[in-house]
């Protein structure tokens, strides 16, 4: 499963535009926009709830992270391996 952060922001939306034709699930979370995209489960919870994301991430389990959190017109997003989930 790929899991996409800030999912309702301008890079996290065409991340998922971008990964959810490739034969892995893909999902996605967002602070407070309702976001639907078919095929797409999206989780909404507060990144900076350290409990509430731990949460998030064991219920998903992702093989790969996007984190694209990012103010409106900066620049930059980091892809995260696994591995370097705790």
């Amino acid at each position: 499963m790929i899991v996409v952060t800030g999912a309702s922001g301008l890079l996290g939306i065409n991340i998922i535009a971008a990964t959810s034709g490739l034969s892995r699930e893909v999902a996605g979370t967002c602070y407070h926009n309702a976001l639907r995209v078919p095929g797409v489960q999206i989780r909404s919870v507060d990144l900076t709830d350290r409990q509430a994301t731990r949460e998030v991430i064991a219920t998903l389990r992702p093989t790969a992270s996007f984190i694209a959190p990012l103010p409106p017109m900066s620049t930059g997003a980091r892809i995260i391996p696994k591995r370097l989930i705790k």
